[in-house]
């Protein structure tokens, strides 16, 4: 979930999704204001999502996502 900071002040406009070799295997645009994003994650292994300011170029913030299970729901 995201603050409704992070994509009005802190200026998030994507998400990237960066597997464990370093491989952006999912972007999604985020929208001013919008606190919920729905992202394709590999269903088992380590990511990291970024949270992207696509208008000066910075990353705002990263999120480490251990993924484990036999299931899709």
């Amino acid at each position: 979930m995201l603050t409704n900071e992070a994509t009005t002040s802190e200026g998030v406009t994507q998400l990237n999704v960066i597997d464990a070799t370093g491989k952006a295997v999912y972007k999604t645009p985020v929208e001013s204001g919008e606190t919920t994003v729905t992202l394709m994650l590999p269903t088992t292994g380590t990511v990291t999502v970024v949270a992207v300011n696509t208008v000066n170029g910075t990353v705002v913030e990263t999120q480490n996502a251990t993924i484990t299970g036999d299931s899709v729901i």
